[in-house]
């Protein structure tokens, strides 16, 4: 079953933990990054934005995908079909190396109400 899930983890101050763990029918996929409460904010409003024009896609990055600082991930929501179906593309860091060149991109299927829920 398709599937993404982002927890907060941990708080200090105004710093804070996130995991996002993403599975389809092939691959299971778990990351943490580090965020402050205005990036949360920022992908609660770009998805609402996303499920008001409901005609669009809408791409979100956590973190910096290039440079040395916390793992990053984002999610591309892609425009849904007439029944509500959507696909988001995945892409998330593996931290097995200093060059941050390994990455992980998958779909996972969704529908417009399940990201409703997810906001």
């Amino acid at each position: 079953m398709d599937n993404i899930i982002l927890k907060k983890i941990y708080t200090d101050n105004e710093l804070i933990e996130i995991e996002v763990i993403a599975n389809n029918d092939f691959i299971n996929a778990r990351q943490t990054s580090y965020v402050n409460e205005e990036v949360l904010k920022d992908i609660i409003k770009n998805i609402n934005n996303y499920l008001k024009l409901n005609d669009s896609s809408c791409y979100i990055e956590v973190g910096n995908k290039k440079g040395k600082c916390t793992p990053a991930f984002s999610m591309e929501f892609m425009k849904p079909n007439m029944y509500g179906h959507i696909i988001i593309e995945m892409d998330m860091e593996i931290c097995d190396n200093e060059e941050r060149n390994h990455r992980c991109k998958f779909y996972v299927k969704s529908e417009i109400g399940l990201v409703e829920r997810f906001t």
